[in-house]
């Protein structure tokens, strides 16, 4: 079996008198073999504030940017916002509600040549994370 990803999902939405179900599948994403490219990845847990703050990435060189995202906010009352800072503005292009997660691929443009940053509506919720970097 190689090396990969997976990951499958559905979405359910009912309200009132509207109902919509969508089953996308399964996705799965190959990782490097031992013959490529080394996937090197960073993770972990991070308690984040008020104050923008960079996510925790320094395993990620500027080479290996991009790659595939997992974010889940693992508060239960506080909202996590990520997204970059461009001339000491920060602007979110991701909010995490209380126990939402994401998962997605990042462009070329991160983690490493512009710094992914993440900021707490409120409180010190947690971010959990792992970014898989690198064109994957």
């Amino acid at each position: 079996m190689a090396d990969e990803i997976r990951f499958s999902g559905s979405i359910t939405v009912s309200a009132t008198n509207f109902y919509e179900q969508i089953n996308p599948g399964l996705i799965t994403i190959d990782l490097p073999d031992d013959s490529g490219p080394v996937t090197s990845s960073e993770g972990g847990a991070q308690t984040t504030s008020t104050t923008t703050a960079s996510l925790n990435v320094g395993n990620l060189g500027s080479t290996q940017d991009g790659g595939v995202f997992f974010f889940r906010n693992i508060d239960d009352t506080n909202s996590i916002q990520i997204g970059e800072t461009i001339s000491s503005i920060f602007y979110p292009w991701m909010i995490l509600k209380p126990s939402e997660y994401a998962m997605g691929r990042l462009s070329a443009r991160y983690p490493a040549s512009n710094a992914l940053k993440v900021k707490a509506s409120a409180g010190n919720p947690v971010l959990q994370y792992r970014i898989f970097a690198g064109d994957l």
